[in-house]
Protein backbone atom coordinates (compact mmCIF):
# COMPACT_ATOMS: atom_id res chain seq x y z
CA UNK A 1 0.00 0.00 0.00
CA UNK A 2 1.55 3.38 -0.80
CA UNK A 3 1.53 6.42 1.48
CA UNK A 4 -1.16 8.05 -0.45
CA UNK A 5 -3.66 4.92 -0.51
CA UNK A 6 -3.01 4.35 3.19
CA UNK A 7 -3.41 8.03 4.25
CA UNK A 8 -7.04 7.64 2.25
CA UNK A 9 -8.20 4.39 3.73
CA UNK A 10 -7.24 6.23 6.91
CA UNK A 11 -9.33 8.71 6.15
CA UNK A 12 -12.38 6.47 5.20
CA UNK A 13 -11.99 4.39 8.57
CA UNK A 14 -13.18 8.07 10.36
CA UNK A 15 -16.33 7.81 8.03
CA UNK A 16 -17.00 4.59 10.09
CA UNK A 17 -15.99 5.69 13.15
CA UNK A 18 -16.85 9.04 15.00
CA UNK A 19 -15.00 8.04 18.73
CA UNK A 20 -13.65 11.33 18.97
CA UNK A 21 -16.89 12.99 18.51
CA UNK A 22 -19.53 10.86 20.17
CA UNK A 23 -18.13 11.02 23.87
CA UNK A 24 -16.11 8.31 24.36
CA UNK A 25 -12.54 9.59 23.97
CA UNK A 26 -12.91 13.53 25.03
CA UNK A 27 -15.13 15.36 26.90
CA UNK A 28 -14.82 18.27 25.03
CA UNK A 29 -13.01 20.29 22.21
CA UNK A 30 -11.02 23.71 23.24
CA UNK A 31 -11.01 26.26 20.74
CA UNK A 32 -8.16 27.77 18.56
CA UNK A 33 -7.13 31.34 17.96
CA UNK A 34 -8.89 31.18 14.48
CA UNK A 35 -11.94 29.54 15.58
CA UNK A 36 -15.08 31.89 15.67
CA UNK A 37 -17.33 30.89 18.39
CA UNK A 38 -20.49 32.79 17.25
CA UNK A 39 -20.34 30.98 13.56
CA UNK A 40 -19.33 27.89 15.00
CA UNK A 41 -22.64 28.11 17.13
CA UNK A 42 -24.87 29.29 14.40
CA UNK A 43 -23.39 26.11 12.41
CA UNK A 44 -25.34 23.92 16.21
CA UNK A 45 -22.19 23.86 18.29
CA UNK A 46 -23.14 24.42 21.71
CA UNK A 47 -20.26 26.98 22.63
CA UNK A 48 -19.34 27.47 25.96
CA UNK A 49 -17.71 30.09 27.83
CA UNK A 50 -16.74 31.41 23.87
CA UNK A 51 -13.72 28.78 24.69
CA UNK A 52 -14.99 24.75 24.13
CA UNK A 53 -17.63 22.91 23.15
CA UNK A 54 -18.88 19.72 24.95
CA UNK A 55 -19.25 16.35 23.69
CA UNK A 56 -21.13 14.50 22.03
CA UNK A 57 -20.51 16.83 19.64
CA UNK A 58 -24.13 18.51 18.43
CA UNK A 59 -22.61 18.77 14.84
CA UNK A 60 -21.95 14.36 14.77
CA UNK A 61 -24.65 12.69 12.54
CA UNK A 62 -24.23 8.88 13.31
CA UNK A 63 -20.79 8.58 12.52
CA UNK A 64 -20.09 11.86 10.04
CA UNK A 65 -19.46 15.40 11.10
CA UNK A 66 -22.43 17.54 9.71
CA UNK A 67 -20.01 20.74 9.39
CA UNK A 68 -16.93 18.86 8.28
CA UNK A 69 -15.87 21.97 5.73
CA UNK A 70 -16.52 24.56 8.38
CA UNK A 71 -15.07 22.32 11.48
CA UNK A 72 -12.95 23.73 14.08
CA UNK A 73 -9.47 23.29 13.99
CA UNK A 74 -8.85 21.41 16.77
CA UNK A 75 -10.97 18.47 14.93
CA UNK A 76 -9.46 19.46 12.01
CA UNK A 77 -5.80 18.52 12.92
CA UNK A 78 -7.26 15.48 15.48
CA UNK A 79 -5.93 12.14 13.97
CA UNK A 80 -6.12 9.40 16.68
CA UNK A 81 -3.63 6.60 16.81
CA UNK A 82 -6.21 3.89 15.10
CA UNK A 83 -5.83 6.60 12.11
CA UNK A 84 -1.83 7.14 12.33
CA UNK A 85 -1.11 3.83 12.44
CA UNK A 86 -3.33 3.00 9.36
CA UNK A 87 -1.97 6.09 7.64
CA UNK A 88 1.87 4.87 8.37
CA UNK A 89 0.56 1.43 7.04
CA UNK A 90 1.70 -0.55 10.44
CA UNK A 91 -2.03 -1.16 11.08
CA UNK A 92 -4.13 -2.71 8.34
CA UNK A 93 -7.78 -1.70 7.46
CA UNK A 94 -9.10 -4.71 7.82
CA UNK A 95 -8.22 -4.20 11.45
CA UNK A 96 -8.06 -0.93 12.15
CA UNK A 97 -11.98 -1.17 11.55
CA UNK A 98 -12.12 -4.29 13.58
CA UNK A 99 -10.73 -2.11 16.57
CA UNK A 100 -13.56 0.37 15.73
CA UNK A 101 -15.81 -2.22 16.05
CA UNK A 102 -14.40 -3.63 19.46
CA UNK A 103 -14.56 -0.12 20.74
CA UNK A 104 -18.46 0.13 19.84
CA UNK A 105 -19.29 -3.06 21.13
CA UNK A 106 -17.57 -1.88 24.67
CA UNK A 107 -19.28 1.72 24.29
CA UNK A 108 -22.87 -0.03 23.86
CA UNK A 109 -21.81 -2.46 26.77
CA UNK A 110 -21.14 0.34 28.86
CA UNK A 111 -24.23 2.35 27.76
CA UNK A 112 -26.90 -0.55 28.68
CA UNK A 113 -25.41 0.09 31.82
CA UNK A 114 -25.93 3.83 32.55
CA UNK A 115 -29.43 3.45 30.72
CA UNK A 116 -30.07 0.89 33.50
CA UNK A 117 -28.76 2.86 36.47
CA UNK A 118 -30.51 5.84 35.09
CA UNK A 119 -27.86 7.90 33.55
CA UNK A 120 -29.58 7.81 30.52
CA UNK A 121 -28.44 11.48 29.11
CA UNK A 122 -26.83 10.70 25.59
CA UNK A 123 -26.00 14.67 25.36
CA UNK A 124 -23.53 14.13 28.13
CA UNK A 125 -19.76 12.36 27.58
CA UNK A 126 -19.77 8.71 28.73
CA UNK A 127 -16.98 9.25 31.63
CA UNK A 128 -18.90 11.99 33.16
CA UNK A 129 -22.39 9.75 32.88
CA UNK A 130 -19.98 6.90 34.44
CA UNK A 131 -18.88 9.47 37.24
CA UNK A 132 -22.15 10.63 38.16
CA UNK A 133 -23.12 7.06 38.76
CA UNK A 134 -20.35 6.60 41.43
CA UNK A 135 -21.09 10.09 42.57
CA UNK A 136 -24.89 9.19 43.78
CA UNK A 137 -26.10 7.13 46.47
CA UNK A 138 -26.69 3.66 45.25
CA UNK A 139 -30.06 2.50 44.29
CA UNK A 140 -30.83 -0.36 46.29
CA UNK A 141 -30.16 -3.99 44.03
CA UNK A 142 -27.57 -1.95 42.22
CA UNK A 143 -24.57 -3.17 43.54
CA UNK A 144 -23.96 -5.87 40.72
CA UNK A 145 -24.57 -3.39 37.75
CA UNK A 146 -22.45 -0.81 39.26
CA UNK A 147 -19.66 -3.36 39.85
CA UNK A 148 -20.58 -4.50 36.56
CA UNK A 149 -20.27 -0.98 34.78
CA UNK A 150 -16.66 -0.59 36.51
CA UNK A 151 -15.40 -3.02 35.49
CA UNK A 152 -16.95 -2.03 31.66
CA UNK A 153 -15.65 1.26 31.92
CA UNK A 154 -11.96 0.06 32.99
CA UNK A 155 -12.01 -2.37 30.08
CA UNK A 156 -13.49 0.32 27.53
CA UNK A 157 -10.81 3.28 29.09
CA UNK A 158 -8.14 0.96 28.95
CA UNK A 159 -8.67 -0.18 25.26
CA UNK A 160 -9.40 3.18 24.00
CA UNK A 161 -6.11 4.74 25.83
CA UNK A 162 -4.40 1.77 24.02
CA UNK A 163 -5.81 2.04 20.14
CA UNK A 164 -6.84 5.53 19.83
CA UNK A 165 -5.42 8.12 22.44
CA UNK A 166 -2.37 9.51 21.85
CA UNK A 167 0.09 9.70 24.50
Amino acid sequence: MTNESATTAAADLCKECGLCCNGALFDRVFLQQDDHPKALAALGLRIKKKSFFTQPCAALCGTRCAIYADRPERCRLFECRTFRDVAAGTLSPVAALGQIEEAKRQIAMVEVLLDSLGADNRRKPIAQRCATVFEEDPVPGSDARRTELAAAMETLQDFLSTHFRLT
